[in-house]
């Protein structure tokens, strides 16, 4: 696996901006792709259904259908609490290895963008 020769301080700091530009960025329609980007790195350190659902902008239907390929995928997997009533879901190794090539995808696409004279690529894709 190869490593982003970020530091993981800058890394970080790169994954909240896109995390919370993509959290806000409603009015645009998201790809199923960047959706998977929100949920696993959702839950790094863990999180539930509702929590995941909510902070994604996913409906029931929706949340369920990418937990389960999540989950037979191994992206996530799910832990119980001591109680057995919740249920917590993880990012996992492979997972965050997505993570990972997500964002440098991402930075290769914005190093490109910059350099053209594309001001607003999701416009000059649209359909």
């Amino acid at each position: 696996m190869q490593v982003s020769p970020q530091s993981p301080a800058r890394r970080q700091n790169s994954t909240t901006h896109l995390l919370e530009e993509s959290l806000q960025s409603s009015k645009r329609k998201r790809g199923w792709i960047e959706i998977i980007w929100l949920i696993l790195s959702q839950c790094v350190d863990g999180s539930v259904k509702t929590r995941i659902m909510y902070r994604c902008n996913l409906n029931s239907k929706q949340m369920q259908q990418y937990l389960s390929f999540l989950l037979e995928c191994k992206f996530l997997e799910g832990r119980k609490d001591q109680n057995h009533v919740t249920t917590s879901y993880f990012t996992t190794d492979v997972g965050v290895a997505f993570i990972r090539k997500y964002e440098q995808l991402q930075e290769v696409l914005e190093a490109a963008i910059s350099h053209s004279r594309i001001e607003n690529p999701e416009q000059a894709f649209a359909s």
